[in-house]
């Protein structure tokens, strides 16, 4: 159980049992059908006691403060979980599903925001080869376990600063950092080969093309990066195809 529920609860227990002390004298004024506790919750947080009540009014101020200080705090802890609760669909809103990188939102947040690049960066466009091919014969689910496996050696062959995002389908974008259009295309082939020599179901072999985009020979922003890289992607698919 999350440790602010738990809390928000026992404050919420504290808060009747100090109710209760002030109960025989606001029984006697009102008798026992003039009283009435109302508990205060929501999304399961207590947020503290309602007490309906003819009586002293002194009696009833003092338990009034009690709950205006027990509801405050109770209240702190609700933000609290509101908050992490929001931060965890905001992350579960930037992450693919199915391999759990990163996805297409996350990639035009974080680098729209950047705007531009101050040092060489490099883009590559990847799309799985016949990949319609792996899913008519291994199936769906089959496909799909290709489809994570391949994302996982290609993160791991990364550095830690590059991004590996899943555009959607069976395409990729990476992005290398600080990374001139000879270093990426030296990683896009070591990446072919470690994709190539992976051990898949039915001994079905994978393969990948990509397009190569840099800054700044080829565009200063994201977005012209990634259209060059695309077009590129297209070229060389069209080149597999016509000697297929």
């Amino acid at each position: 159980m999350d440790i602010w529920l738990i809390i928000s609860r026992l404050f919420l227990l504290l808060s009747l049992v100090v109710l209760i002390k002030y109960e025989h004298n606001l029984l006697k004024q009102a008798g026992k059908r003039g009283i009435k506790y109302i508990g205060l919750a929501t999304y399961g947080l207590a947020l503290g006691i309602m007490l309906l009540s003819v009586g002293n009014y002194a009696d009833i101020v003092i338990v009034c403060e009690l709950g205006v200080i027990i509801t405050a705090i109770s209240m702190i802890f609700y933000v609290r979980k509101i908050s992490r609760i929001t931060k965890r669909f905001n992350h579960l809103a930037n992450i693919d599903p199915l391999t759990g990188l990163v996805n297409r939102r996350y990639l035009y947040n974080k680098l729209t925001q950047d705007a531009k690049y101050t040092n060489d960066a490099s883009v590559l466009f990847i799309d799985i080869d016949d990949f319609k091919r792996i899913n008519d014969n291994l199936g769906h689910i089959n496909a799909d376990k290709v489809l994570c496996e391949v994302a996982d050696e290609i993160q791991t062959s990364l550095r830690g600063t590059d991004v590996l995002c899943r555009f959607g389908g069976d395409e990729f974008i990476i992005i290398l950092p600080k990374t001139n259009k000879d270093t990426a295309l030296s990683i896009l082939v070591r990446l072919q080969e470690n994709v190539a020599k992976l051990k898949l179901p039915e001994n079905i072999e994978v393969n990948f093309s990509a397009g190569v985009a840099t800054y700044p020979e080829d565009g200063t922003s994201f977005e012209e990066l990634l259209y060059v890289a695309d077009e590129e992607l297209f070229k060389v698919k069209d080149h597999k195809t016509a000697f297929n």
